[in-house]
Formats: C-alpha cells, sequence, structure tokens
C-alpha cells in the first residue's frame, strides 16, 4: 500500500514541478490555440511570438513617422495617438483614433498636449492624461474622454494609471495621485482611497486590482479588501498587464541576457516577463534594449474572439 503512495506523490510532484517550468510553452500553446499574445505600437503593430521569445511586425498596421508610442485597443482593431512614453518630435501633438491598417478614423485637435492612456472596455471613452503648461512645474491630469460626443470629464489633478484602468463594467476607473490609489465613480464623480501605492492595474474579470509598493505588487479588491502580496519583483520599471482570463500578469524588469549583437554596446536591456499566478511560475518571453523608443513598451494582451 505504502509503495503505490509514493509513486503517486512522486507522479504529482513531477506534474507540479513541470507546471512550473513550462510558463512559456503554456503561452506558446494558448497563442496557437486563441491568438492569445502580447502586442504594443512602435510606428506599427508589434506581436511577441512566445514559442521563441521573438517578435513579429504587422506590415499591413498603421505607421507613424513620430517617435512614440500608441495605445492599441482592446479588440486589436485601433490605435490611439499619441499614447504616453517618450516626448514627439514634432512638439505638441493632438489626440487621434486610428484604424489598423492606418485610416484616420477620428480627430480631436482639441485635445492637445494629452497621451492615450486607457481605453474603456466597449471603445466609448478613452482615458487620457493632459498637460497643463500654465503651472510651474506643469502639471498632468486625467480626463474621461466621450468617443462620440467628445465630452470629458475631469478624474484628478494630478493623476496617474495604466492601460488597464476602467472595471468591467465600465463604470469606474482606477488611478494613483499622492501615493494613494483610488476608485473614481463616473456617475457619482467622486472618488474613494483604497490603498497606498502606485502603478494600478484593473483585472478584466473586475475583482482585483493590482498595484505596486516599491519592488512589491498587490493585489486588492475594488472595495479596498483582502490586500493580498502577489509576488516581490526585481528591477520592475512599470504595471501589471493583466491577461483576458485574468490567470496571468506581465510587466517589464530591467537585465537580461545581451544578445552577441549587442554585446558592443553601453546599453542594458529590458525584459517583458510573465508570471503565472495560480503557482507563481514565471519566464520572460521578449528582451529589447534599454534605448528610446523601445525604452517603454505600451504592451497589451490580444486573443480572438
Amino acid at each position: 500500500m505504502v509503495r503505490p503512495l509514493v509513486g503517486l506523490l512522486i507522479l504529482l510532484l513531477t506534474t507540479f514541478a513541470d507546471a512550473k517550468d513550462n510558463v512559456r510553452k503554456e503561452l506558446a500553446r494558448l497563442q496557437e490555440q486563441t491568438g492569445l499574445t502580447i502586442a504594443w505600437y512602435l510606428s506599427g503593430i508589434e506581436t511577441v511570438q512566445f514559442s521563441n521569445r521573438s517578435v513579429s511586425k504587422d506590415q499591413k498596421s498603421a505607421t507613424s513617422r513620430d517617435i512614440g508610442n500608441g495605445l492599441i485597443s482592446p479588440d486589436g482593431a485601433e490605435i490611439a495617438l499619441p499614447s504616453q512614453g517618450p516626448i514627439y518630435l514634432n512638439g505638441t501633438a493632438h489626440l487621434k483614433i486610428l484604424q489598423r491598417n492606418g485610416t484616420e478614423a477620428r480627430e480631436y485637435p482639441e485635445i492637445s498636449e494629452a497621451d492615450a492612456i486607457c481605453w474603456s472596455h466597449d471603445k466609448s471613452k478613452l482615458l487620457v492624461q493632459a498637460k497643463i503648461p500654465q503651472t510651474k512645474p506643469p502639471q498632468y491630469h486625467l480626463l474621461i474622454v466621450d468617443m462620440g460626443s467628445k465630452a470629458v470629464q475631469e478624474v484628478a489633478t494630478p493623476g496617474h494609471t495604466s492601460n488597464q484602468c476602467w472595471s468591467a463594467d465600465d463604470k469606474n476607473v482606477v488611478y494613483s495621485a499622492n501615493n494613494e490609489i483610488r476608485v473614481f465613480d463616473i456617475r457619482q464623480a467622486t472618488s474613494t482611497t483604497i490603498a497606498n501605492g502606485s502603478f494600478p492595474s484593473w483585472s478584466p474579470d473586475g475583482q482585483r486590482i493590482a498595484f505596486s509598493e516599491g519592488d512589491e505588487f498587490y493585489a486588492i479588491s475594488p472595495h479596498g479588501k483582502e490586500k493580498k502580496l502577489l509576488f516581490k519583483a526585481r528591477k520592475s520599471r512599470s504595471e501589471l498587464w493583466w491577461s483576458p482570463d485574468s490567470r496571468f500578469v506581465a510587466y517589464l524588469s530591467e537585465g537580461g541576457t545581451f544578445f552577441e549583437t549587442l554585446k558592443v554596446l553601453d546599453v542594458g536591456l529590458i525584459q517583458l516577463r510573465v508570471r503565472r499566478l495560480a503557482d507563481g511560475a514565471e519566464d520572460w518571453v521578449y528582451q529589447t534594449p534599454d534605448v528610446p523608443p523601445a525604452w517603454f513598451l505600451n504592451c497589451v494582451w490580444l486573443a480572438k474572439k
């Protein structure tokens, strides 16, 4: 009786170990089955290939001569420009929306000095961070722009957030200000503080808000309860980006192994890393030199519907 139990225990331990070691393998399988991937816009849409840690560029996607990032919509069909990241060479730029193929869909010339931060799930609204140049030093405030009516609602001054700031029902947004995590109720136009920290991002299932305190990432309920340590990340430099099913999180981290062609360059590397929350297993899926405009990747998870 003892021997079968020992065998079963070894099998379970081996299975668990295999599961922990195969984050990228699972991602590659999901990419093949469902199209799950991570993408960003740098003068065109770039998509991670999990199987070999490479990036493919969509040659048919919209392109721009500007150095900076675009914000891909949740369905991957549109790009909001400009977006947070390196400063544009042509100076002040106003908000505009491009279709994936480069056709200009909508333009908002009255919204200048603004970075596109976060699409609502239904794409009816966009959260932007706008600079107020009259103040010294210049301050930034968060505004919600209705894509149809162009109506603007102020959220906070100053304020910062991620590209996953909306609740599942698009009725609230999460942001940080003065080292506090706050939830803004759009209908009531009021904010509630739920924790101390920065870099908040709302999980797609609506159940958790991730944020950082120093080098530690936490998750908390939207009501400010059940705070839980997710993990401690060494040299992280971004918020957490939740996968569509809220099982994985991705983030940027300093460090990595130089490719042969990069050894002569006096630059560091940044890695895009993915963590499976169920067991804490983690792996890197892409790395790039820490130089503009690649020093900031505005990552989004995409999957076929």
